[in-house]
């Protein structure tokens, strides 16, 4: 009867052992509308979080311009460029290596403000190792930011290392751990932070995904019924973002679009200028911008991993913020304009 008893046991244990291998606690819907090529854009790291399940087994090629009108119809190209492949995928093992550049206009009131502003990723490295319901990740960034007088200087440069532990609890509720170190260059001096991180993942069903914590404070993607798709991102208290969607088809799709985001990233510092400013002058190396948009977006998708985005709408200048290194100085009235955008991505899962 013991023997029985222990035979029993030891079969159960085996067979919840099989099962947890054999469960894939890592998959990728990519079936889901929102993992679709041609789906609306959202800032990446909540893609990456929702979508993607902290999955970096992707090839993903991503190209956008948009031009903005101002007042005085001066036209401004603003552009943006991404690039991940996958170099190593093998069972448990994957290394991706990622590159980016963007381009973008603060457009100000005060045309001695007005200013190009270049970020390039130059090596974007995640390393990452899967054991059953565990997801260990190394994520080393290093990027070249500044204006055309700086940019290849090492004032702006800025590095990241994040490393990130990930468990999935069941099949509905994954915690991931972080920590972060991150080491900006200003004009005189470098800017070095070490900061822990959490986010909370929730997948209730196929069609509502959520995650909570920091950086992404909240975000959910959710399809209500089978033609609608709703998504909303908070990363931090700076950048918000959110969309509603209306697919005619699997190929084709409708959205309106809020965005409210930094327009230059604080990280973003370049050489000293000097400008005179409600009667006062002000050497600044650094400038921000918070500005609101609405949009409305075309999605076609023209083949199985390709798709096109066509882009209209207008955004809202709020004040520009100067800055020397982390102190502020002073603001300036932005600027409003119409914008119209291309996009076009390639997007294959391995």
């Amino acid at each position: 009867m013991n023997r029985l008893v222990v035979t029993i046991i030891l079969l159960f244990i085996i067979s919840n052992v099989k099962a947890q291998y054999s469960t894939n606690y890592w998959d990728v819907d990519t079936l889901s509308s929102f993992n679709q090529p041609h789906n609306p854009f959202t800032d990446a790291l909540p893609m990456w979080l929702l979508r993607q399940n902290l999955t970096i087994n992707a090839y993903q090629t991503e190209f956008s311009s948009e031009f903005t009108i101002s007042d005085n119809n001066d036209l401004n190209l603003n552009t943006y460029l991404v690039n991940y492949l996958p170099v190593y995928n093998k069972k448990s093992f994957s290394v991706t290596i990622g590159t980016s550049y963007s381009k973008t206009t603060i457009m100000t009131e005060n045309d001695s403000l007005n200013k190009s502003i270049q970020d390039i990723c130059l090596l974007w490295l995640p390393v990452q190792y899967t054991f059953n319901r565990w997801k260990f990740t190394f994520l080393y960034e290093h990027f070249l930011t500044g204006d055309g007088n700086s940019l290849f200087t090492k004032t702006g440069n800025t590095k990241r290392v994040f490393i990130i532990s990930t468990y999935n609890f069941n099949l509905k509720w994954q915690l991931s751990l972080m920590t972060a170190y991150l080491e900006t260059r200003m004009e005189n001096e470098n800017r070095k932070m070490i900061t822990p991180a959490f986010q909370l993942r929730y997948k209730l069903s196929q069609r509502l995904m959520l995650t909570m914590g920091a950086p992404v404070i909240f975000a959910f993607e959710w399809s209500p019924v089978p033609k609608i798709d709703l998504a909303f991102s908070q990363i931090l208290l700076e950048y918000t973002e959110g969309f509603i969607r209306y697919n005619f088809s699997k190929n084709i799709g409708i959205s309106v679009n809020y965005r409210s985001t930094g327009y230059s990233s604080a990280d973003t510092y370049f050489k000293s200028e000097s400008i005179q400013l409600n009667d006062q002058m002000i050497v600044y190396n650094n400038l921000t911008q918070n500005q609101k948009s609405i949009s409305i977006k075309l999605g076609l998708k023209t083949s199985q991993n390709i798709g096109i985005i066509l882009t209209g709408g207008y955004k809202i200048g709020q004040s520009i913020d100067l800055y020397n290194n982390e102190n502020k100085l002073g603001n300036a009235d932005g600027m409003n304009n119409f914008f119209i955008g291309l996009n076009i991505q390639y997007l294959k899962y391995l």
